[in-house]
């Protein structure tokens, strides 16, 4: 030890014999006991953006939909094929790109981990809290 940092550890150590050591009383933990049991910690109540009758709604009319489709083919829609987009024509760059299968499975596998993950996280989340 240098002889600065020596004279500041004694500075510091008569400082701290001065001061003394405070006791707490000895009511002290029955009263943070009482304090932490007064406070109430309040849930929030799960009420779903929407509700049931609006996602019976929403499956009704996608049934009607469906149904009308079902019922009433459209057939050749005239409109679309009169829409013509001219414009330069893009190829595309991926074209010729031969894959191995080796890798398709690496990118699938890839794909299911990422997937999982968040649903994972989201599980172990529940679990702690």
């Amino acid at each position: 030890m240098d002889p600065l940092s020596k004279k500041e550890d004694d500075i510091l150590q008569k400082w701290m014999d001065e001061a003394g050591l405070e006791t707490p009383s000895p009511s002290f933990t029955d009263r943070v006991m009482q304090a932490v049991g007064k406070k109430t910690v309040s849930k929030t109540i799960y009420k779903p953006l929407i509700g049931k009758k609006g996602w019976w709604m929403v499956a009704a009319a996608f049934v009607l939909c469906v149904g009308w489709l079902y019922f009433y083919p459209m057939g050749e829609i005239s409109y679309l094929n009169e829409i013509s987009v001219k414009g330069p024509e893009i190829k595309n760059p991926f074209e010729n790109l031969k894959v191995s299968r080796t890798t398709l499975y690496a990118i699938g596998f890839l794909g299911l981990f990422l997937l999982q993950l968040p649903l994972l996280k989201s599980l172990i989340n529940k679990q702690y809290s």
